[in-house]
């Protein structure tokens, strides 16, 4: 399959919808033990303030199977990039992966970027495929990042209800009441001036 790279708009429902589809995928076969990805938060990637935001997708027929963006800070950090390489499982080890950083890479280069962060997305290890894609590709280990998950019990609705009653009571300066703050009557507290 020859890797065809086309880049993504925000403005692409189709195109951004598809890429969320492979981070699905791909998320499901990597780390299912994660949550999920944020179709919000894809959704608004091209919208952070301060950031020059630059996406492609490579297809096979219709199907988006593998994604790439590049986010440049532009306020500081200007030698600095971020940068993520999605290829899904089936498509893996074809060169699809490759041809998309050295791609991003040249886009980096050429907005001035000498040092690129990649997020390996994945379990850490020496062994782990993106463990070897990224050190084939001359990255190195900077930094490991460790998420957990922590389990919580089912809320009891009737122990928040005495909760919150409690809460209203306690309160010296506002009570909570249907989701709108009453200030507290009697002026200000001493305390506060």
């Amino acid at each position: 399959m020859a890797t065809h790279i086309e880049p993504v708009r925000a403005d692409d429902r189709a195109a951004m919808d598809a890429w969320f589809a492979l981070m699905v995928r791909c998320h499901a076969h990597d780390t299912p033990e994660l949550p999920p990805p944020c179709p919000v938060g894809h959704a608004h990637r091209f919208s952070w303030p301060g950031y020059e935001q630059h996406a492609w997708i490579v297809r096979d027929g219709s199907e988006v199977v593998a994604a790439a963006e590049l986010t440049m800070p532009q306020r500081d950090n200007l030698h600095f990039a971020f940068a993520a390489v999605l290829v899904a499982p089936a498509y893996r080890r074809r060169g699809i992966g490759s041809d998309l950083l050295r791609h991003l890479t040249a886009d980096a280069r050429l907005a001035g970027r000498t040092t690129l962060a990649l997020g390996a997305g994945a379990r850490p290890g020496a062994t782990a495929p993106v463990s070897l894609f990224l050190r084939a590709a001359g990255a190195r280990l900077a930094m490991v990042e460790k998420r957990r998950r922590l389990v919580l019990p089912a809320a009891d609705p009737e122990r928040l209800r005495d909760l919150a009653t409690t809460a209203r009571r306690a309160s010296p300066a506002t009570a909570w009441c249907s989701g709108r703050v009453r200030p507290r009557r009697g002026g200000v507290p001493t305390w506060l001036r």
